[in-house]
Order: C-alpha cells, then sequence, then structure tokens
C-alpha cells in the first residue's frame, strides 16, 4: 500500500516536473528565436581560414555583423564569415548587429609537422610515379584526381577506375595506408 502511495506521488511530481520544464523551454525558445548566436571556432595557424555560421535564432543571417577582438592574434573575414589564427591561444570575440551582442572564442593552434604522423617515406616512391604521371596526362588542371587511402588504391582495391572513367579526364592516385596527414604533406609539395 506504501509502494503504491509513493509510485503515485512519484508520477504526479514527474508529471508536474515535466510540464514545467516543458513550459520553460516553449519561454527559451521565445526569448532565443530573435537571438544572435555564433559558436566558438577552432582555427589553425597556417592553414586555410575556418568558416562559422552567425545565426539569428536558429536562422543564418546575411546581415552585416561587426567583430571586437585581438587583430594581432586573429583575423576575422565579417564578409566570408572566416577566421585565420595568426597565433596560438583562446581569443575572444564580440559580435554586434542591431542592438545585440554576443561573444564566441576562436582557438588558434599549431600543427607540429615533425610529429610521426606526417612521415610520408613509406609512401614517397609510389607517390614519385605518381608525380609524374600528373605531370604527364593530368591536362591544364581540369583533369579530376581521385586521391586517398586503400579505397581509391588502383593496384589493390579501385582496380576496374579505368574502365568505369574510360570516356572522362580523370586519375586516380590512392595509396593504401595513407591518411589526411600523408595528403596534407603531398599537396603541400
Amino acid at each position: 500500500m506504501i509502494k503504491q502511495r509513493f509510485q503515485q506521488i512519484a508520477t504526479v511530481l514527474l508529471v508536474v516536473i515535466l510540464c514545467a520544464c516543458k513550459k520553460s523551454n516553449v519561454e527559451n525558445q521565445n526569448n532565443e528565436s530573435n537571438k544572435l548566436v555564433i559558436e566558438n571556432v577552432h582555427a589553425w595557424i597556417g592553414y586555410p581560414d575556418s568558416e562559422f555560421f552567425p545565426k539569428i535564432g536558429n536562422r543564418n543571417t546575411d546581415k552585416t555583423i561587426n567583430y571586437e577582438y585581438d587583430n594581432t592574434k586573429i583575423v576575422i573575414d565579417k564578409d566570408k564569415n572566416t577566421v585565420r589564427a595568426l597565433e596560438p591561444g583562446i581569443y575572444n570575440v564580440k559580435a554586434k548587429v542591431d542592438n545585440q551582442t554576443t561573444t564566441f572564442y576562436v582557438f588558434g593552434f599549431t600543427v607540429d609537422m615533425t610529429s610521426s604522423k606526417f612521415n610520408t617515406t613509406t609512401f614517397d616512391s609510389y607517390s614519385t610515379e605518381l608525380s609524374q604521371k600528373w605531370i604527364d596526362e593530368g591536362k591544364d588542371n581540369a583533369t579530376t584526381l581521385f586521391i586517398g587511402d586503400s579505397f581509391f588504391d588502383k593496384r589493390n582495391f579501385w582496380t576496374n577506375f579505368d574502365i568505369i572513367y574510360s570516356n572522362e579526364d580523370a586519375l586516380c592516385f590512392g595509396i593504401g595506408s595513407t591518411t589526411s596527414y600523408t595528403w596534407e604533406v603531398y599537396l603541400d609539395s
């Protein structure tokens, strides 16, 4: 009897709590439907700029937003909504549009290219062959180039690439066991 009564009380409390939470969420959604929001951004020194997506409510905005930040540490292109890190660190950015203000952080990072992740010696011989093939067969930067790991490696996996793309201006330069770090090194060289 006591156990049943306790379960009834617990059920009533749970319903009350859920109703209160739902009401609170609806109020928060109404209050935030016009709120400027920009998520924190990660940017790497020496890499392409990182995009960010200003929103008002839950929609992207094309309004002009003004930013306040330390321009010796990061650079923001407010037309493209991108940020470039100039120094490693965590930087506070204040954004203003109309009568709204918000803040977000930019995390600037360096990349240690001496890490073993960037060691390409295992792949360099085949990479040299592929580079020569690009010079010989690539056409005015119009050739489609497939790169990647073993899934793109014609030697062992994508063996029918030349048949599939026989009527296309395409080359397949996959190298088994490579990673994005490997291709970063190759794209920079």
